[in-house]
C-alpha cells in the first residue's frame, strides 16, 4: 500500500472511511455593493430609460410632421375647416396621434415582455431604479406623453408651413437635430444629479422629460417629479395654444385677389341670360366668410344652390334654395337640377 503523508493522507483517509459522508451545506452570501458601483448601475438604468424615450420620440413624434401636407394635397383640410374650428383640428390631431402612440407603446411593450420571458438569463438585467420599477414605469409613461405633446405641437406647426412633401423632407433635418440636441443635453446632465446643468435640463421644457426620467432612476425623491409634471403641463398648454394659433393662420391662409370688373360684368350677363342657372357652393364661400352674401343673392334671384363636401354649411340646410350636396355623394334633387342647368356658377376654390 502507498503511504500517504501530510494533507494528502488526511484526504485519503476521509475518502476511504466506511459509511455515507455528510458534507456541510454551502451558502452564498452576497456582499454589499459599494456606493460607486451602485451609482454606476443606476446610471445605466437611467441611460436606458432616456434612450428608450428618445427612440420612441424619433419613431412616433415625426408622424405629425407630414400629416398637414397630405391633408392639404387631398383637400381633407378644407372639409375639416368647413366643419370645425382649426384650433380644434390642431388639438384633435395632436391628441389623436398621442393615442395612436400609446397603442404602439402597448404593443411594443408586450413584445418586449415576451422577449424577456423567452430570453431569460441571456438578456442582461438592469438594476432596479431608485423609485422602484412600478413607479418608474408610471413616470416614464407620463413623461412620454408630455414629451410627445411638446415636440408634437412644434412638428405639427412646422408641418403646416410646408406646401409639398419635399418641404417636409427639408424640415425633417432640423427637427431631427433638435431632438438629438435635447437628448444629448439630458444625457450629459444625468451624469451629475443636482448640478447646475442637470437643473437647467430639468427646467428647459423640451429636455425636462428626459432629465426627469434619468432622475427617477437615480434618486428616490418624488417631490421634484410633482413640480416637474406641473411645469411641463403648463408648457404643453403654452405650446399647444401658440401652435394652434400659427396652425390656423398657415393652413387657412387664403389669397384674396381683387375681382376683375370685366369678369363680373360677364358673369352678370351670363346669369341674366340663363334660364336654369345653378350655384355650386364650395369651401371658398366659407373661407371668404361669404355665407350671408350667398344667402342674400339666392333669395333675390331664386337661383338654387348645391354644395360640395368642403362647402357644407355655406347655406343653411332648411333654406328654400338649398338643394344639398351634388356629385357622387349628392342628393337626387341636386343632381337633377345640375343635369338640367344651362349655367353652373361656383367659387374659385371648387374643382369641377
Amino acid at each position: 500500500p502507498i503511504a500517504w503523508r501530510g494533507q494528502v493522507a488526511l484526504l485519503a483517509a476521509e475518502a476511504g472511511a466506511p459509511g455515507t459522508r455528510l458534507f456541510p451545506e454551502v451558502k452564498e452570501d452576497k456582499i454589499a455593493t459599494t456606493a460607486a458601483k451602485q451609482h454606476v448601475d443606476l446610471a445605466v438604468t437611467a441611460q436606458a430609460g432616456q434612450v428608450l424615450l428618445f427612440l420612441l420620440m424619433m419613431l412616433l413624434a415625426g408622424m405629425v410632421l407630414s400629416n398637414p401636407v397630405e391633408e392639404k394635397a387631398n383637400k381633407i383640410i378644407e372639409i375639416l375647416a368647413a366643419a370645425i374650428p382649426m384650433d380644434a383640428v390642431f388639438v384633435g390631431k395632436l391628441f389623436a396621434m398621442l393615442g395612436v402612440s400609446f397603442v404602439g407603446l402597448a404593443v411594443w411593450g408586450a413584445s418586449a415582455g415576451v422577449a424577456i420571458l423567452l430570453g431569460g438569463a441571456a438578456i442582461p438585467a438592469l438594476v432596479a431604479p431608485a423609485v422602484g420599477w412600478p413607479l418608474f414605469v408610471a413616470l416614464f409613461v407620463v413623461y412620454f406623453a408630455l414629451a410627445y405633446l411638446l415636440i408634437g405641437s412644434i412638428f405639427l406647426t412646422v408641418g403646416s408651413m410646408a406646401a409639398t412633401v419635399r418641404d417636409v423632407q427639408t424640415l425633417s433635418m432640423p427637427a431631427t437635430i433638435l431632438q438629438l440636441a435635447v437628448f444629448f443635453l439630458a444625457t450629459f446632465a444625468m451624469t451629475d444629479v443636482g448640478s447646475a446643468v442637470e437643473l437647467f435640463a430639468a427646467i428647459f421644457p423640451l429636455s425636462s422629460p428626459y432629465a426627469m426620467v434619468g432622475r427617477a432612476a437615480q434618486s428616490p425623491e418624488l417631490l421634484p417629479h410633482l413640480f416637474a409634471i406641473a411645469w411641463q403641463v403648463a408648457w404643453v398648454a403654452i405650446f399647444v395654444r401658440s401652435g394652434a394659433s400659427l396652425f390656423r393662420r398657415r393652413v387657412t391662409s387664403i389669397p384674396r385677389p381683387r375681382g376683375d370688373a370685366r369678369a363680373f360684368a360677364e358673369a352678370v350677363r351670363w346669369i341674366r341670360a340663363a334660364e336654369h342657372p345653378v350655384i355650386v357652393s364650395g369651401g371658398g364661400v366659407l373661407y371668404s366668410e361669404a355665407t350671408v352674401a350667398l344667402a342674400t343673392f339666392c333669395e333675390r334671384t331664386g337661383i338654387p344652390v348645391c354644395e360640395t363636401q368642403a362647402g357644407k354649411g355655406a347655406l343653411r340646410w332648411d333654406h328654400p334654395c338649398a338643394l344639398g350636396a351634388t356629385g357622387v355623394t349628392g342628393t337626387p334633387g341636386a343632381d337633377h337640377f345640375c343635369r338640367g342647368a344651362d349655367l353652373v356658377t361656383t367659387d374659385v376654390w371648387t374643382s369641377m
